[in-house]
């Protein structure tokens, strides 16, 4: 995304209730058609004026490429264990670096390969609560497991492989878009191309996997014709890591709506159980912007030059969520996001499991959200991957509550 047209948060601006409404209960196409439920619409208290949680970005340590004892190239993604130690997945080299809580580098795990334990361009990582590591490669599309000593595990789970029934649309070619785990599952938003009277269809899934690979739920599906005109905002992103996340009860926190304020709840057998909702302007953006989005989108979704991309000339309300310790949903709003002015360096909106808004929280620091990479490794703790001096940087920050 391009910073040239960061709005300024208007003066007197108030946050405005989250409404939670009732899903119908309708099969998805493509997808497993779920049992049509009879709860009726619940209606819950709101907090029109939530307080405001403060927190303060304290520098913990920093690596870059200049380092001794390893080579640092572009992390796609972060983890952290019990013990406070951080993984960093660095998908132009292939590996993970490792470091202590204090930030000194203490070994490299994995590497380029297709021999055990190793992936191609990997693009995200996973933990688990027995210290192991997911690997997730998008194209093959696979997740190689390593075990907690960082030696390569047995199972590798690989998708689009197996026969038919354990497909949700049979064998085809596909990549993994983003994985997820949390409580012993793992969710999986999968893209697969298949021909449909004779004409290429894409169909993207976000399902519950065994490591073996095989379809355990299906949360939702879209499917559309790829001969249509590509939307570089609603064909993906709504299946990115940033606009998903999984619960420890197994319940999906989705923008299955490419540009307003509405998170989409899902039970763990995947039915749609209410929507969180909120009015709110969503941002003008510049014609930079929307070219810069739309030269993105080519390069990743190799879209042929000359062909016309859709580009909606105002950003989608949300720009990522992310749950914490407790469940709580945290959600940040594209213009929060943007408006990086007096220090702060985002805000977001934060829901009870009812979808009830209870607080704001509030991070003030250098690092803002726009052209850098956030990895959450806890509630009190967060990597920021950016270019500095044309370096890759990685700086990790302790988030500290002001009284």
């Amino acid at each position: 995304m391009s910073d040239s047209d960061i709005s300024g948060r208007r003066k007197g601006d108030r946050l405005q209730p989250a409404t939670v409404i009732m899903s119908p209960l309708a099969a998805i196409l493509l997808c497993v058609v779920m049992p049509v439920g009879t709860s009726p619409a619940t209606a819950l208290a709101h907090v029109p004026d939530p307080k405001v949680i403060t927190y303060r970005m304290e520098e913990l340590w920093k690596a870059n490429d200049l380092d001794e004892g390893f080579l640092l190239g572009d992390i796609a993604d972060a983890a952290s264990d019990a013990a406070g130690n951080v993984y960093l997945l660095d998908r132009q080299l292939a590996d993970i670096k490792v470091f202590s809580p204090q930030g000194s580098y203490l070994e490299t795990l994995s590497r380029q390969g297709e021999g055990p334990g190793e992936t191609r361009a990997p693009t995200g990582l996973l933990l688990t609560e027995k210290n192991e590591l997911g690997i997730v490669q998008s194209f093959p599309p696979k997740i190689v497991w390593l075990d907690a000593a960082g030696n390569p595990a047995p199972v590798v789970t690989a998708l689009g492989q197996a026969g038919a029934e354990d497909q949700p649309l049979g064998p085809s070619v596909g990549n993994i878009r983003a994985a997820a785990y949390r409580a012993g599952r793992l969710l999986i938003a999968y893209s697969q191309l298949s021909l449909a009277d004779g004409n290429p269809n894409e169909t993207l899934t976000v399902g519950a996997y065994d490591r073996g690979g095989r379809l355990q739920v299906t949360y939702r599906c879209d499917s559309r014709p790829l001969a249509r005109t590509p939307n570089a905002d609603c064909d993906v992103r709504p299946f990115t890591g940033n606009a998903w996340t999984v619960d420890s009860k197994g319940r999906l926190y989705s923008l299955e709506d490419c540009g307003p304020y509405r998170v989409t709840v899902r039970d763990s057998a995947g039915r749609p159980s209410f929507t969180i909702e909120r009015e709110l302007q969503r941002r003008q953006r510049a014609p930079t912007e929307m070219e810069e989005i739309e030269n993105a989108f080519r390069r990743t979704e190799g879209v042929r030059p000359g062909r016309e991309i859709r580009v909606a000339d105002r950003a989608p309300a949300i720009a990522r969520l992310r749950l914490d310790a407790e469940d709580r949903l945290w959600v940040l709003p594209d213009t929060e996001c943007r408006a990086s002015i007096d220090g702060i360096a985002g805000e977001f909106d934060v829901f009870s499991t009812e979808g009830i808004l209870v607080e704001r929280v509030r991070i003030v620091g250098r690092a803002g959200c726009v052209g850098s990479t956030w990895h959450f490794l806890a509630d009190d703790r967060v990597v920021i991957t950016e270019p500095v001096d044309e370096q890759a940087t990685v700086t990790c920050y302790a988030l500290r509550e002001e009284r």
